[in-house]
């Protein structure tokens, strides 16, 4: 959860999410590799994501979708320490905000009405 990192990992993980979010590979002079992306499957399967053998069945739209919500949490964090504020429920919000994901990548797609 964003609220468990420290501040330097906080900012780090913003910056990667704001690069993969936008389609930039990661720069190696800024720092290690994205630690973004793994996160996000990590938060993704902890939701309810289904499991395919030992890996994630997630299309690229939920993945994306993921990335944003984690990255405007993060970004919430972040203001919130720079204001003083406390606020208990993002980690439980974005969790919500997953599995809703979560389940709505796991319902079958319809296909087009054609009356």
């Amino acid at each position: 959860m964003p609220d468990a990192l420290d501040d330097q990992r906080l900012l780090l993980i913003s910056d990667q999410l704001r690069d993969l979010l936008a389609g930039k590979g990661w720069d190696t002079n800024r720092g290690p590799g994205s630690a973004a992306l793994p996160i996000s499957l990590l938060l993704l399967s902890k939701a309810g994501v289904k499991r395919q053998g030992k890996g994630l069945n997630v299309e690229m739209g939920t993945l994306h979708e993921a990335m944003t919500l984690l990255s405007v949490t993060v970004d919430r964090e972040i203001v919130s320490r720079m204001l003083h504020r406390e606020d208990g429920t993002i980690g439980s919000e974005l969790m919500e905000s997953l599995r809703l994901l979560a389940q709505s990548n796991s319902e079958p797609v319809l296909p087009p009405c054609t009356a």
